[in-house]
Order: structure tokens, then C-alpha cells, then sequence
């Protein structure tokens, strides 16, 4: 699978799950955690497969806007990563929580946004052979970290795809 397919797809699927959680009300704590706790799995091992692969590979393209923009995507991981961090921390009850998923989800949607617009750009000149290979090595390091976290029905679905 191509590399840009292989992460548009994890867009539209944190995408869904964001939707979900927008549904749910307050009374629905247990359903919310649930779903908190596999949308940060699904962002921690995006953002990690980006960091690791994807994103070295873009900034190779050596143009004015790959460095940039990519720079300023793994700021925005880090980002991620604290708000990820501090929804940890929080009781169940705790109404910040609800406060820091909306910020969590509009932080994550506004990266989206500039990641299909921009750095797929730039990633199109890679070209079609170079983005089938990225896409199959993120593909078996996704298969990898998700059996390390204990995700292994994800994994076997990832395997699938391909």
C-alpha cells in the first residue's frame, strides 16, 4: 500500500473514532474511556510510524518546504503526546477531561489538514515506487508495534490489508 494511502486511512479511522466520542455524553464515562484509550493507541503508533519512516523520507525531497514542514510536524506530535499524557493522568469524573479531548481532538484534525495538503505534496515527489515501499515498511512496523502493545487483532487486520 502506498504511504499517504496507508496514513489517509488512519485519518479517516481516528476521524471516525473522534465522531464517536463527540457522540457520547457524560454519563457515558466507561464507553469514553474505552475509546480514549484506542484513540491514543491509534495516534501514539501513527505519530511513531511518521517520526520513523515517513517523515525522514519526505525530508529527503530537500526542498525550501520538506524541512519545515516537517519540523513542524513532530512539534505538533509533541503536542499530542502531552495532551495524550495529562488525559492520562485525570480521574474518570474529572471535567477537564472532556475540556482536553476536545482540545486533543481539534489539535489532531488541524494536523490532519495540513498533512494531506502539505506534506502529502511534498511526499508525491518521492514517487510511486518509493511510496509502495514506505507504505510496506510502515505497514510491517505497524503489524510489530501494535503486537507489542498487545493489539494483536489489530494487527492481524493491518496484515490483512496487505
Amino acid at each position: 500500500m502506498n504511504a499517504t494511502d496507508l496514513l489517509k486511512d488512519h485519518h479517516d479511522r481516528v476521524r471516525e473514532m473522534f465522531d464517536r466520542f463527540r457522540d457520547l455524553g457524560p454519563e457515558e464515562r466507561r464507553e469514553k474511556q474505552g475509546l480514549f484509550n484506542r484513540i491514543a493507541d491509534a495516534l501514539e503508533i501513527h505519530a511513531e510510524l511518521e517520526e520513523r519512516i515517513f517523515y525522514p523520507a519526505v525530508r529527503s525531497v530537500k526542498s525550501e518546504d520538506s524541512m519545515e514542514i516537517t519540523l513542524e510536524a513532530f512539534e505538533e506530535h509533541k503536542i499530542v503526546e502531552t495532551l495524550l499524557r495529562q488525559i492520562r493522568s485525570l480521574s474518570g469524573g474529572d471535567p477537564r477531561k472532556d475540556a482536553k479531548m476536545k482540545v486533543l481532538m481539534e489539535s489532531v484534525e488541524h494536523h490532519i489538514e495540513e498533512e494531506e495538503d502539505e506534506i502529502f505534496a511534498e511526499a508525491n515527489d518521492l514517487g510511486d515506487d518509493r511510496l509502495e515501499e514506505l507504505g510496506d515498511r510502515m505497514q510491517s512496523l505497524e503489524v510489530d508495534l501494535r503486537r507489542e502493545r498487545g493489539a494483536v487483532e489489530v494487527a492481524e487486520e493491518v496484515s490483512a490489508r496487505t
